[in-house]
């Protein structure tokens, strides 16, 4: 059985993509559009300026009321990221006067991207989505079923709450020491042991690698899937995704 209302409601929407691609406004890579990306009913617009960006958001805006949509302000905010990011920007405004309002973070299809001088993600909410997740598993058979019960739910029902959408973000060493010691903490209290050396000891004997190597093969994945598909994204970024793969490649060598 096929679930045809994803198709159908992109083929209803597209529209809001090809009246941004044809202005002249937002943001352009080796003459290809990257100034709106959607999933479903989630629409992320990105222009070099604030006076494009309202521009851009007139255009959406005049589209969905023409295909009986509107905007949710209570769900849209304004993220600015580049050299000028602290600087107060005037918000923008739909056409009947409500306010969309710049924020430090935004969550977007589950990642939260951060305002600052270079694109950049938060891994705090992961981490929170991980410890809650193995705090409840803990409590509940942490006491009664074996270590090898409890590390192998860790690693299928707690760690892809903590990987999930780390593979696209650049993350800096601070952030991979700090991931990998919610692993580290979570081996530690399983094991009832406060070296951190045991810890990790205890986690390569079941199978549980650095944080970092694992980020780095989702990435390879991610990558190797994108280089077999046909968007425009691959089209695109084909020369620095094989240059990624490739960087990658020598790092899991050297691991």
């Amino acid at each position: 059985m096929v679930v045809l209302s994803p198709y159908l409601f992109s083929v209803y929407i597209d529209s809001v993509f090809d009246k941004i691609k044809d202005c002249n406004f937002g943001c352009k890579l080796k003459f290809y559009c990257m100034s709106v990306f959607m999933y479903a009913d989630d629409i992320l617009i990105l222009a070099p300026s604030v006076s494009c960006l309202q521009h851009l958001l007139r255009i959406c805006e005049e589209e969905l009321n023409w295909l009986d949509m509107s905007i949710n302000v209570k769900k849209s905010a304004c993220l600015r990221v580049g050299p000028r990011f602290k600087h107060v920007c005037s918000n923008l405004v739909t056409f009947d006067g409500r306010v969309i309002s710049w924020v430090d973070k935004v969550r977007y299809l589950g990642v939260y991207l951060l305002s600052a001088k270079s694109f950049s993600c938060s891994v705090e909410n992961a981490k929170k989505s991980f410890y809650c997740a193995f705090n409840n598993i803990f409590g509940k058979v942490g006491r009664v079923a074996t270590e090898n019960v409890v590390v192998e739910l860790l690693k299928k029902k707690c760690l892809p709450a903590l990987l999930y959408g780390l593979e696209v973000c650049p993350l800096s060493s601070s952030q991979l020491k700090s991931l990998n010691y919610v692993v580290v903490s979570s081996f530690k209290k399983i094991f009832n042991v406060s070296s951190t050396e045991i810890a990790k000891e205890c986690m390569l004997m079941f199978g549980c690698q650095d944080i970092s190597v694992m980020i780095e093969k989702r990435k390879r994945n991610f990558l190797q899937k994108l280089s077999l598909s046909n968007s425009v994204v691959w089209t695109v970024c084909q020369e620095y995704v094989s240059r990624d793969l490739s960087n990658i490649g020598n790092m899991m060598v050297s691991h």
